[in-house]
């Protein structure tokens, strides 16, 4: 299976005690944006809006996506 990531979205604002809504607002990222990669697997990696999600939840990048797949590359 080809590698995947997955945003920790949720986990990640429930451990800060803030709404998905509230992460829209201080990192300056469209809530629609912030629901989807709640929701999917992601599939185009931005920089800037990923690193200002990370930064309003006192996070690292580490901590924000979970990789799954196939862990070796032939």
């Amino acid at each position: 299976m080809p590698f995947q990531a997955k945003l920790r979205i949720r986990e990640l604002c429930d451990r800060q005690k803030i709404t998905m809504s509230k992460l829209s607002r201080l990192s300056s990222v469209n809530y629609n944006t912030i629901h989807r990669w709640a929701n999917q697997p992601l599939l185009r990696m931005d920089a800037d809006p990923l690193f200002r999600v990370c930064r309003a939840l006192e996070c690292s990048l580490d901590e924000l996506i979970e990789w799954t797949g196939d862990e070796t590359l032939s």
